[in-house]
């Protein structure tokens, strides 16, 4: 069996017996879900070293799939955890077999070496992610933004179909390999290869989530129940990354003269957006949604670096932000059972009623403005000095200034937390299982610790990246 495809094998089978075990047996679902994922996890750790081509191409093993398809499995592992209290409210089965089925795309995806698999992956992930923004049957605001991330999904879809067919059209191939040495031949059609090239970053960039494709994310983040923003908000946003790196990376690998403007407008234009669009929300999750398109936007800053470097700091970074954002929905998973809305100004008092779930909340937002020493300060250092590394000196300036205006929303969080009078909603204070206190405390501790000694995580992105342009 080919080593690219062992994981996902196991994914695809629990799919299927999670949703009939939600027909008979619903509470079973979830150790099931979670049991397949440890497996996996486990199967990808015993296969992770072999690499190698199959079927033309079509699935690849390389250091950088081994890096990614245990993180998007681990985290996936995580967002089940957070989210289940939420989650037996609903159709248990439905829900961890879409989450199944989302995280099977991932993975081919992950190991594609061919636009078709790419784009198969990518389809399966979004069709599951789609149905699971709706679940919620009797919320009309989630079924309203099922409908938007539907059809602008099916949109930036036929975007990047579109651009795939051109590239086929131009090089004669959609093996991602055999496309990079057709693409650096100097025979091939400059504006036509322009013109497919702009299709597939816009429609990469609608997946990511960047300004000014970034229409469907608030409304995403408000109208999904959390258990769900917080699947969409993590593991799809790492797949993205595969997808960007993938093809621009990888497949586009000779022609930066054509991707890396765009690239370097989205990015500044995604960190604009996301830091000033979040100062006036009083929304938790449209405020982490504006938060999430500012750090898309530090993603593409280290991808317009390119190379080794820069998409191994990309990596990195997201990486970091899958760590920071599971934390940050963890907690407002938490206060959403208690309060039944999702308002900033029910974080009030929550240093007095609940001091660790305020203590997690503290490093979260501390981390992902960039406050030393924590993740999110490292993983800014690294994309800065990668976007420096290759002249990019007054993109990483603006970067620095924008994250000044993004540290504003942060800090009023944690000044509502530790400086406002008790919430009414919190009278009563948080409760939690112990399992979910035990992984919020892990979680809070690895924000701090891999921001002290980020060392080995960011030699495993950058070894990741190492050979991954031909092999």
């Amino acid at each position: 069996m080919p080593h690219a495809i062992a994981g996902l094998l196991v994914v695809t089978a629990a799919a299927c017996g999670v949703l009939l075990l939600g027909l008979f047996r619903p509470r079973l679902a979830y150790p099931a879900t979670q049991l397949a994922l440890a497996v996996a996890v486990v199967v990808e750790l015993m296969t992770g070293a072999a690499t190698g081509r199959w079927w033309d191409g079509l699935f690849v093993q390389d250091a950088f799939a081994a890096l990614i398809k245990p993180v998007l499995l681990v985290v996936t592992m995580v967002v089940f955890l957070y989210g289940r209290p939420m989650v037996n409210r609903w159709p248990q089965g439905e829900y961890y077999a879409l989450g199944l089925m989302s995280v099977a795309g991932m993975l081919i995806m992950t190991c594609s070496g061919h636009l078709l698999t790419l784009y198969l992956g990518l389809e399966l992930m979004s069709l599951a992610l789609y149905a699971m923004v709706a679940l919620d049957r009797d919320n009309d605001v989630a079924s309203e933004a099922a409908m938007k991330y539907f059809m602008l999904g099916g949109l930036s879809s036929g975007m990047l179909l579109y651009g795939f067919s051109l590239l086929y059209g131009i090089s004669g191939t959609m093996e991602l390999n055999g496309l990079a040495l057709a693409l650096g031949s100097e025979a091939l059609p400059g504006m036509s290869l322009a013109v497919a090239l702009i299709f597939v970053v816009a429609g990469s960039a609608f997946k990511l989530g960047v300004a000014p494709f970034h229409m469907w994310l608030p409304d995403v983040y408000e109208g999904s129940p959390a258990a769900v923003t917080l699947f969409v908000g993590a593991a799809p946003k790492i797949a993205a990354l595969v997808l960007l790196a993938r093809i621009i990376g990888q497949g586009a690998s000779g022609v930066i003269m054509f991707w890396k403007p765009a690239l370097m407008v989205l990015a500044l234009l995604s960190m604009a957006v996301g830091s000033f669009g979040a100062l006036w929300q009083q929304n938790i999750k449209r405020l982490l949604a504006y938060s999430a398109i500012a750090h898309m936007g530090f993603v593409l800053l280290g991808a317009l670096a390119g190379g080794e470097a820069g998409f191994g700091a990309a990596t990195f970074y997201m990486v970091s932000y899958a760590v920071m954002t599971t934390a940050a929905f963890g907690v407002v998973i938490l206060i959403a059972q208690i309060t039944q809305t999702e308002r900033i100004a029910d974080y009030a008092g929550l240093a007095e009623r609940c001091p660790w779930l305020a203590l997690v909340m503290l490093l979260t937002m501390f981390s992902l403005a960039g406050v030393p020493p924590l993740l999110g300060f490292m993983a800014k250092l690294e994309v800065i000095r990668a976007a420096v590394g290759v002249g990019a000196v007054w993109q990483a300036v603006v970067a620095v200034l924008l994250s000044v205006v993004a540290a504003f929303y942060y800090l009023r969080v944690v000044k509502v937390m530790y400086m406002d009078a008790p919430a009414a909603t919190l009278r009563h204070g948080v409760t939690a299982s112990i399992d979910i206190k035990l992984l919020l405390g892990f979680n809070g501790a690895m924000i701090l610790l891999l921001g002290m000694m980020p060392a080995h995580v960011l030699d495993w992105c950058q070894h990741a990246m190492r050979g991954f342009a031909l092999n």
